[in-house]
């Protein structure tokens, strides 16, 4: 399975410059925060495939203006095609900025998930390593925006 994962910046290639080959057999879209809600209604409606979203740090204009067509995990386990996903939004209020969650270490050791997305690391910000692996877990920096695929 094809996945689109994006968050933090919208993409000038995509926006301004869509190619539907680009994203031909994406499957998924998945969201992990900090987009405009305009930029995912795109999205969801030019790759013509289900966009799932968490809240970031920075989205709190989502509770007055959601983006359309668009379905909020946060803080759900969902179900698609065979995967089990489990949205967790960004801290609004945190100060260990740009350092992540302790306790998503615990969720993988515990969990073992193949895989762990998320956002707010700008690779701009000095961090250019998009892919991590963490015991069976892969950490993948959806920043800007990455195609997953899933076999």
């Amino acid at each position: 399975m094809r996945v689109l994962i994006v968050s933090d910046e919208e993409s000038k290639y995509i926006w301004d410059h869509y190619e539907p080959d680009r994203f031909k057999g994406v499957e998924l879209i998945i969201s992990c925060g900090d987009l405009k809600a305009e930029y995912l209604s795109f999205l969801v409606t030019m790759i013509n495939a289900p966009l799932f979203y968490v809240h970031g740090n920075h989205d709190i204009s989502y509770k007055v203006h959601p983006p359309e067509g668009c379905e909020c995990i946060d803080g759900k386990l969902i179900h698609f095609k065979g995967l089990r996903i489990l949205g967790l939004g960004g801290s609004h209020r945190y100060n260990l900025c740009h350092r992540g969650f302790e306790c998503f270490v615990a969720v993988m050791d515990r969990y073992q998930p193949t895989y762990l997305l998320h956002g707010h690391q700008h690779l701009n910000y000095g961090r250019n390593q998009r892919i991590h692996q963490y015991v069976n877990t892969k950490i993948i920096n959806a920043f800007g925006y990455h195609i997953l695929d899933i076999s």
